[in-house]
């Protein structure tokens, strides 16, 4: 198996993981989904800087 594309998405995420940490975000479960169906890795402090949790889950995600 070529390793090489799994290698590319790693280093091409690891800057947006990195930034979601640095403004104080959590890192979400896999296959976890905002309201609207679209699949998200972390989730960020609103205006108040409190996260809403409840606003995730995998029941969230459209069934293909």
């Amino acid at each position: 198996m070529n390793v090489r594309l799994p290698l590319l998405a790693a280093t091409l995420m690891l800057p947006l993981l990195t930034g979601a940490c640095a403004a104080g975000g959590v890192a979400l479960p896999p296959d976890t989904c905002d309201p609207g169906g679209s699949a998200v890795l972390y989730a960020l402090p609103n205006a108040a800087g409190q996260i809403d949790m409840t606003r995730y889950s995998p029941a969230n995600c459209r069934k293909s």
